[in-house]
């Protein structure tokens, strides 16, 4: 049995994208559990994101078949591709998102990101991905903006 080492660039990206963002937040004030400051839940995703990229390193190394030559047969991390589609699209949805809660608001925005998300597994089928997209929309109006309060737009900025 050989070792899995496709696994290795997307646990190192999580783990270095979650460092990062920590130190963008860490001059924001943090707040509690009752009363959120705006670091409080970059910084609350952040360590979970290296959580799982030191899950992902931790993993990586379990065995995976040989072929009959006795060289190894790759099990690709969620694409042909191997880890570099899902790194790619889901770093830039979240730069997407990012750069669009404030002109598009939280629906249309999740939207967006849950279809550039999705991007990232080779074999996923448009309709799924479509549903979800607006499952996942609703929902997190209806948590963020319904249930929360946040002050977060739900229709784009006119102007």
């Amino acid at each position: 049995m050989g070792r899995d080492r496709t696994w290795l660039p997307l646990g190192i990206s999580c783990i270095i994208l979650g460092l990062a963002a920590i130190a963008i937040a860490r001059d924001y004030p943090y707040g509690s559990v009752t009363a959120m400051g705006p670091g409080f839940i970059p910084t609350a995703v952040s360590i979970l994101l290296i959580f799982f990229g030191a899950l992902i390193l931790a993993g990586r190394g379990r065995d995976v078949p040989e072929s009959a030559d006795g060289g190894e047969i790759a099990a690709p991390a969620f694409s042909p591709e191997g880890p570099w589609r899902a790194i790619g699209s889901i770093t830039v949805s979240i730069v997407l998102f990012g750069m669009s809660i404030k002109p598009l608001g939280l629906p249309i925005t999740a939207f967006l990101v849950v279809l550039v998300a999705g991007y990232a597994h080779s074999q996923m089928r448009i309709w799924p991905l479509l549903t979800l997209a607006v499952l996942l929309s609703a929902a997190a109006t209806l948590v963020f903006i319904g249930l929360l309060g946040l002050n977060i737009g739900t229709l784009p900025r006119v102007g």
